[in-house]
């Protein structure tokens, strides 16, 4: 559950927490189809989805089971492939995205005009990203998001800069990876917050 992940990641920044956020999420999409997969074939078929669902006690009634079956298994052949699995769950993790943006974003843009400035992200880099920027790294960070150099990097600007991001970590994963092998991982948090901002270059 989303509480028990909140648990086991850290909270030193924003950005930090997000990326941990989703890298745990990983970790349990991989280790709950490896758990409902009991006969270890590489696909779930109704018996161990029900089975599984079962266990958590879920008031659900065969119907609404059989449903959500349905809606995992795409290509209709009765059972759940690793492949059809990730894409829902995916879906979820995308939709944290999303969210993830707005709320990174909220915390640069100070004064709430929709538009962040260098000043703003001098000032609030540190809540955003777990630390404080330097000015060269600031001006880095501008040339790869102000799109139209105007000094101001609106939302639009700002979401397609972090889709951006998150496209060079998307990659399907075998279940068998782990799940340093998804995404970056670093020694410390301001390492971590470093490797994924821009350079200069």
């Amino acid at each position: 559950s989303e509480m028990c992940i909140r648990d086991r990641v850290s909270t030193q920044s924003t950005w930090d927490y997000h990326i941990e956020m989703e890298s745990a999420m990983m970790e349990d999409i991989k280790g709950d189809f490896q758990k409902i997969d009991k006969n270890n074939d590489g696909f779930v078929d109704m018996c161990e989805f029900c089975y599984h669902c079962a266990k958590f006690n879920l008031d659900t009634s065969f119907e609404k089971l059989e449903a959500i079956f349905k809606s995992l298994d795409t290509n209709g052949d009765g059972k759940i492939s690793w492949e059809e699995y990730y894409a829902y769950m995916h879906k979820k993790i995308v939709d944290y995205r999303e969210k993830s943006t707005v709320e990174i974003f909220k915390r640069l843009d100070k004064d709430g005009d929709g538009q962040i400035t260098e000043k703003e992200v001098e000032e609030c880099c540190f809540k955003a990203f777990g630390y404080n920027m330097t000015p060269e790294e600031i001006k880095a960070f501008f040339i790869k998001v102000d799109a139209n150099t105007d000094g101001k990097i609106t939302f639009d600007e700002f979401k397609k800069y972090m889709e951006k991001q998150f496209s060079q970590r998307d990659h399907f994963p075998s279940p068998s990876l782990s799940s340093n092998c998804l995404l970056y991982t670093s020694p410390s948090p301001r390492d971590a917050t470093l490797s994924r901002m821009p350079s200069s270059a």
